[in-house]
């Protein structure tokens, strides 16, 4: 499997090539696979930071 944040242009791809390129397809992962990119990359969570927020609405407010 490819870092995703290597690929440019992600957009502009096909569901097939998103597909081939993650090791995945339309049923998404089994269990198996689930634990081991659980354990190897973590969980796919969001990090409250509110100083961002504030400067995001900083900037972008104007």
């Amino acid at each position: 499997m490819r870092n995703v944040s290597d690929i440019e242009n992600f957009w502009n791809l096909s569901a097939s090539d998103a597909y081939h390129i993650l090791s995945t397809d339309p049923n998404g992962l089994n269990e198996a696979e689930a634990a081991r990119r659980l354990k190897m990359y973590g969980p796919n969570s969001l990090v409250n930071n509110a100083n961002s927020t504030i400067i995001f609405l900083f900037f972008f407010a104007v």
